[in-house]
């Protein structure tokens, strides 16, 4: 039982570095229109899985279950719903302190 939890955190944790690894698709997809962005959302969601697979190679996860991959997107969501806003406000932050100095 608590092996569980643990790849479920684990999972989890790969989906927010994977939505860090997908950023620069996120800002790409704003170019695009219709079909495009789909394609975008589809890359981005095989980028946030990407760290997933990668741990559970490495790592020797027991066998596939779906609810890893599903730990793991909605890891990628929290980055992008949580993580994403919070260093946006930072950098905006950041960027504001050095244009007034300068």
């Amino acid at each position: 039982m608590i092996e569980g939890v643990y790849f479920a955190c684990v999972s989890m944790a790969a989906g927010v570095i994977g939505g860090a690894l997908s950023e620069p698709l996120f800002l790409v997809r704003e170019a695009f229109r219709g079909k495009g962005k789909l394609l975008f959302d589809l890359l981005s969601v095989m980028v946030i899985l990407f760290p997933y697979l990668f741990l559970a190679t490495f790592a020797h996860f027991p066998d596939f279950r779906y609810y890893f991959w599903l730990f793991s997107l909605f890891g990628g969501l929290i980055y992008r719903k949580s993580i994403h806003r919070i260093v946006a406000f930072l950098a905006k932050r950041l960027y504001n302190k050095k244009k007034r100095k300068g």
